[in-house]
């Protein structure tokens, strides 16, 4: 049997990895969600300059939104669920800023290519709510 003393050093070692697991979590979240964001300010300057006829502004945004997507996947992340939530923010990024680089391309050409890059637009950003209630849901302390 264990002295008392061995016990109580037993849970002081113990203690200080149950917080860095914590903290670690909680830290993975808050680098997620810091790009996350960056990311829907680049997505609301997309829509503002596509809507104003800015095309240039509209690539620059679309290639800031794909800098975001590499941002998050070099993330190191021991989560679970944040790494299966990383892959699919990381695609519909991409999906997104190439469907936006699609989009100029095609106002130049033709109707039908519009509509195809606007469907890919819509298609890449379409679980973009469920992706975010899912973020917010792990995330929440």
């Amino acid at each position: 049997m264990l002295p008392k003393k061995s016990l109580k050093w037993g849970w002081l070692a113990i203690a200080p990895l149950s917080l860095a697991s914590c903290q670690s979590k909680v830290d993975q979240c808050d680098q997620f969600t810091d790009i996350a964001r960056r990311a829907a300010q680049q997505a609301i300057a997309i829509e503002r300059a596509l809507r104003s006829n800015q095309s240039q502004e509209a690539i620059s945004s679309a290639s800031e939104l794909l800098s975001l997507s590499n941002d998050l996947r070099d993330l190191s992340l021991r989560d679970r669920t944040l790494r299966s939530l990383q892959v699919s923010f990381s695609e519909m990024y991409q999906s997104t800023s190439q469907g936006v680089r699609n989009f100029v391309a095609a106002e130049k050409s033709n109707q039908l290519a519009v509509d195809t890059a606007i469907e890919q637009v819509r298609t890449a950003t379409s679980r973009e709510a469920e992706l975010l209630a899912q973020l917010n849901q792990h995330c929440q302390p």
